[in-house]
């Protein structure tokens, strides 16, 4: 299990790691897109100046290329090691099954009572689990 955790540690630093050049591609890609845009400053736009408007837009850009990034980490660690991503599929489904059995009754819970960790994504090791 040691080595299930490990793997699995590995697999969301390539998620995270994948978010930041997307979120620089997609902020780039929405500051050319609006850069090359004609403006006119005297005329507003939904009641905005286009200018912050571009601005603003160029930054949901690059929020949105942070947010589709672990999904293209992810994928670049399942293509770099294929064998390893299928056994961690395996082992996660396993391990899954453990903590969907072991769960505490969602019922039961409230706000000054919250539900501990519900999929075990917090769990980095075994001595966390237990």
């Amino acid at each position: 299990w040691e080595e299930f955790f490990q793997l699995r540690k590995q697999r969301r630093l390539w998620e995270r790691v994948g978010a930041l050049p997307c979120a620089m591609l997609g902020l780039s890609g929405g500051a050319a897109l609006f850069a090359t845009l004609p403006v006119d400053p005297q005329q507003m736009f939904m009641g905005l100046d286009p200018m912050l408007l571009f601005g603003g837009s160029s930054l949901f850009c690059g929020a949105l290329g942070f947010a589709i990034g672990p999904s293209v980490g992810r994928k670049c660690y399942r293509i770099m090691s294929t064998q390893t991503a299928k056994m961690l599929d395996h082992k996660e489904a396993e391990f899954f099954k453990h903590i969907k059995a072991n769960r505490s009754d969602p019922s039961l819970s409230s706000a000054s009572n919250p539900l501990p960790d519900f999929y075990g994504e917090k769990i980095s090791s075994l001595h966390s689990y237990r």
